[in-house]
């Protein structure tokens, strides 16, 4: 058998895509209305330069109902916690407890060219079997912005206040523009 030989990864380019900020703070919900429920501050991400947001959701038992997540840049709502609005997740009316996962790409956000996010999110019973795989977005909520991205919020709510959603494990990444 040939010898194995160890080798050190190059640098990453100056322009490869590196992770800008996180939170690994899990943050839960029984609201009804939409809430901030995690963050991640302190970007400083130009609006040329391109956005991976990956995360985790989960929904408890307790009721037929669901849980959304949607999405904040800075302080504008791009993606509403609602169905059919561009939720970046969403569990089903089922009553049992789910989890899954979301990631979702930004392009460049420059003039005419503000609504052209896209993503998948997935959820999965306690079996392991897939309950939902969808596509972000139906729709979103508001153009993104122009300006360098300082926030990065999730907003949710449930349905009925005898579940309980939860977001985790929140990580942005970006590149350098050239």
């Amino acid at each position: 058998m040939p010898a194995m030989t160890q080798t050190t990864p190059a640098e990453p380019a100056a322009n490869a895509l590196t992770r800008v900020g996180g939170n690994t703070t899990e943050a839960t919900t029984t609201s009804t209305t939409t809430v901030n429920l995690l963050s991640v501050t302190g970007l400083s991400i130009a609006a040329a330069a391109p956005i991976l947001i990956v995360g985790v959701g989960r929904k408890t038992v307790g009721a037929g109902d669901e849980f959304y997540i949607g999405l904040s840049l800075n302080s504008t709502v791009v993606s509403e916690a609602e169905a059919g609005n561009g939720s970046v997740y969403q569990s089903t009316l089922t009553n049992r407890a789910e989890t899954g996962g979301f990631f979702l790409f930004l392009p460049p956000r420059v003039a005419s060219y503000l609504r052209t996010g896209s993503g998948r999110f997935s959820n999965y019973t306690a079996t392991g079997v897939a309950a939902t795989l969808d596509t972000y977005p139906s729709g979103q909520t508001n153009d993104a912005p122009t300006v360098a991205i300082t926030s990065i919020t999730l907003r949710a709510h449930v349905d009925n206040a005898l579940i309980t959603g939860g977001a985790d494990e929140l990580q942005v990444y970006s590149s350098a523009i050239s």
